[in-house]
């Protein structure tokens, strides 16, 4: 990710598999299914902390969306945007400290 040597990209949840890995339904059941991402980084981590996020169990922030004043103060808003046209749904993004969480949280897919 541009400027932060640290961060690595995954996609996770039901876009990677197709179905919600909670209630086991098709990816857009129910109305069109947002993309779910994850930024492992411990420098973005701490940032997005001290930029007040909230924070999660497993050292993780709460879901981070483009109108998130979170968002403006990481610089994140251009990339949700982005993303956001060319995916045609919503896209929020979770700060992780580290690799910890993924085993726990299902199906995962890490981008280049």
């Amino acid at each position: 990710m541009a400027g932060h040597s640290d961060a690595r990209r995954v996609m996770f949840g039901s876009s990677v598999t197709g179905f919600s890995y909670r209630s086991g339904t098709s990816f857009d059941t129910g109305g069109r299914s947002n993309y779910d991402l994850a930024i492992v980084s411990p420098i973005l981590f701490a940032a997005a902390l001290k930029a007040g996020a909230g924070r999660r169990a497993g050292g993780r922030t709460e879901p981070i969306d483009q109108d998130s004043e979170i968002a403006e103060a990481l610089s994140l808003k251009p990339i949700l945007g982005t993303l956001g046209k060319i995916g045609g749904r919503k896209v929020s993004i979770m700060l992780y400290r580290d690799w910890t969480f993924h085993p726990n949280r299902g199906p995962f897919r890490i981008l280049p």
